[in-house]
């Protein structure tokens, strides 16, 4: 009985028995994304709490003196945040396709995972 169900551990890594398995196996499967995602989460509440500032700067601004595109998305957030939609589309409106287009890509992937977990568990 031992051996069989070692053997299905090993044929579906996917499947865990605790309660919390799926977002205990997607967490560390995206532990990039996941540990990059806390830094922005700590460094948001740093800098609204304590003023202390973590965000990295703009590496192309540094380098070229340019804006990029992507300049000035840290502080739209930071407004929106604040509720204030007019500062946040001033500063960069890009966040206001970014964010859908994330937050959708976001739900798809775990959608994604959760019916690959699914199916492993019935099996």
């Amino acid at each position: 009985m031992q051996s069989e169900n070692s053997k299905m551990q090993t044929e579906i890594p996917f499947v865990t028995t605790s309660k919390h398995g799926f977002i205990r196996q997607y967490l560390r499967s995206r532990i990039v994304m996941s540990v990059l995602t806390l830094y922005g989460i700590v460094a948001i509440v740093l800098y609204e709490w304590l003023a202390i500032d973590l965000f990295p700067p703009c590496v192309w601004h540094t380098f070229f003196h340019i804006k990029c595109p992507g300049c000035g998305l840290t502080t739209a957030l930071l407004h929106l945040l604040h509720l204030d939609i007019l500062a946040a589309y001033e500063t960069n409106p890009l966040l206001f396709v970014v964010l859908p287009l994330g937050f959708y890509l976001f739900i798809k992937d775990i959608r994604h995972d959760y019916r690959q977990y699914s199916r492993a568990k019935k099996a």
